[in-house]
């Protein structure tokens, strides 16, 4: 009689890491586009109220760190805003400055990550790397502030010159921009409403109510709060949660 051989719960030759990668690299990304609905409104408003409230708020409002954003969607697509903000905050504090995380290898600074389960977490690096090294040849300095006061055809002059940034980057950055114009500018910024499909009544309300929420911050926090709470299980963080929000697209 023959026996049969009991299946294998992974594939040969993978390691445990590299299974869980997969895992990881499967999961839907909690990030994914959403249309600006009533229903998804209402719960982002909902959302951006728990988490704001348990942030600490500036003695005066400051502009968000757009590097920093950027770093922390390349590093975080797919995986929980939590461990993009722990990745970050790790980057920071292992650094005295961003020139010194330009001049680092991708290797380093992969090991420093290594456990927080990022997948492709080499190549997210190495991509980090080189935008820090792209933003500090262009301007001289590693900081993107100045997107904020440039008409869109000069922004988007400026990011071609950064081709490091991925493109999904790039359009990350330029929701977060269009929607700290909406709730932070002083200005009418009807048009930029309009192109984030925030027109009608529950999307005025939402506007209004997101508005008072961010405005004592000063920009869309990257951070979610709950220290020593588990990374992985963190909401998204209110830049996540607005950014996704774009009309006509799922």
């Amino acid at each position: 009689m023959t026996t049969k051989k009991k299946g294998k719960t992974k594939s040969a030759g993978k390691s445990d890491d590299a299974a869980e990668a997969e895992v990881v690299a499967a999961l839907p990304d909690p990030r994914e586009t959403v249309e600006p609905k009533p229903a998804v409104l209402q719960a982002t408003l909902e959302a951006l109220t728990a988490i704001l409230g348990e942030l600490e708020k500036p003695a005066e409002p400051q502009p968000g760190d757009l590097v920093t954003a950027v770093m922390h969607f390349v590093l975080g697509q797919g995986v929980a805003c939590g461990i993009a903000e722990e990745a970050t905050r790790r980057l920071d504090a292992e650094f005295v400055d961003r020139n010194e995380l330009r001049v680092t290898e991708a290797y380093e600074t992969e090991e420093l990550l290594g456990d927080l389960g990022i997948p492709d977490l080499f190549e997210r690096c190495r991509t980090v790397q080189q935008i820090v090294a792209q933003i500090y040849n262009d301007q001289n300095r590693i900081d993107l502030g100045a997107l904020r006061g440039l008409s869109i055809t000069e922004r988007k002059g400026m990011l071609q010159r950064l081709p490091a940034i991925p493109p999904d980057a790039v359009a990350y950055l330029n929701q977060v921009l269009t929607f700290e114009e909406v709730l932070l500018s002083p200005r009418s910024a009807s048009r930029s409403q309009q192109k984030l499909g925030l027109e009608g009544g529950p999307a005025e309300d939402f506007v209004q109510k997101a508005r008072d929420l961010v405005q004592p911050f000063g920009h869309l926090p990257l951070s979610i709060g709950k220290k020593g709470s588990d990374p992985a299980q963190r909401p998204l963080c209110p830049s996540c949660l607005c950014a996704r929000i774009q009309p006509g697209k799922r």
